[in-house]
């Protein structure tokens, strides 16, 4: 799947008043994630709760950390669909939360096995723990592969 940013902002008027509640903590003054507006990401994995997607998207790191580049959760509302089809690499899991608080509600995930089979995955990918980051290179540079204008030479 391929996504492109068309604003940096939270669009209220794009939300139910419900999503308006959920989004508040994800948003604060000025833009809100490094993605320029009319930049395409491929999207690595999509992480679906109370019924609203976000996606995981490759950006390059500028913190100067130990590599190139970070993954980041964003939320859809602010991109638009360029490639529809998913990744071949992608499995799907649905499952209820457990949070302390007693409220319950589903959180879908679409994004490879190694994301979907261990709990703790994207915190450590998040982290920059090394195997997780191997992991997430190679898998993002096949979907990145996956989703390349195709080179026609004539």
């Amino acid at each position: 799947m391929k996504v492109r940013c068309f604003s940096n902002q939270l669009a209220d008027a794009l939300l139910t008043p419900i999503h308006r509640s959920f989004f508040k903590r994800y948003f604060i003054d000025g833009p809100q994630w490094e993605a320029p507006v009319g930049s395409e990401f491929v999207v690595h994995g999509i992480y679906i709760v109370r019924g609203y997607p976000f996606y995981w998207l490759r950006v390059p790191e500028r913190s100067g950390g130990r590599h190139a580049w970070r993954w980041r959760l964003f939320p859809s509302v602010c991109f638009e669909t360029v490639d529809d089809r998913v990744s071949s690499h992608w499995r799907a899991h649905t499952r209820i939360s457990a949070p302390r608080s007693g409220e319950r509600y589903f959180i879908t995930k679409l994004g490879i096995e190694a994301w979907l089979r261990e709990p703790a995955f994207w915190e450590n990918l998040v982290e920059g723990l090394e195997p997780e980051y191997e992991i997430m290179m190679k898998a993002g540079d096949l979907m990145d592969a996956e989703f390349a204008p195709l080179n026609c030479a004539r």
